[in-house]
């Protein structure tokens, strides 16, 4: 949608689905990306996993060096830590899924 103005999304959705959203918050010290899943099934009232999405986010002025990716979701409030990739200001990385919504702090 922004993309035909001119402006570029910061976190683009890799995995081929349209029933995963993402959206972005970000402060001085960390981003949050909320991930969102549309994959309902109204036959049976129930959300279909969304499993291993990969997503790309533009870091833009947002310093690269020493950074952590958690993903907390209701299953696991703890959270847990992702391996991921930055090259040319952008991070990389793939959550291992997403069942109603989930949340990456990236800081």
């Amino acid at each position: 949608m922004l993309s035909g103005e001119g402006v570029e999304p910061e976190v683009r959705i890799v995995t081929d689905t349209k029933a995963l959203s993402a959206f972005e918050y970000e402060s001085d010290d960390r981003l949050v990306i909320h991930l969102v899943n549309y994959n309902h099934d109204l036959e049976t009232d129930s959300t279909n996993i969304i499993e291993n999405p990969e997503l790309e986010i533009a870091l833009g002025e947002f310093p690269a060096d020493g950074l952590t990716v958690t993903y907390f979701t209701p299953e696991t409030p703890e959270g847990q830590e992702l391996e991921f990739n930055v090259q040319d200001s952008t991070l990389s990385v793939t959550v291992p899924e997403v069942y109603i919504w989930g949340v990456l702090l990236i800081k």
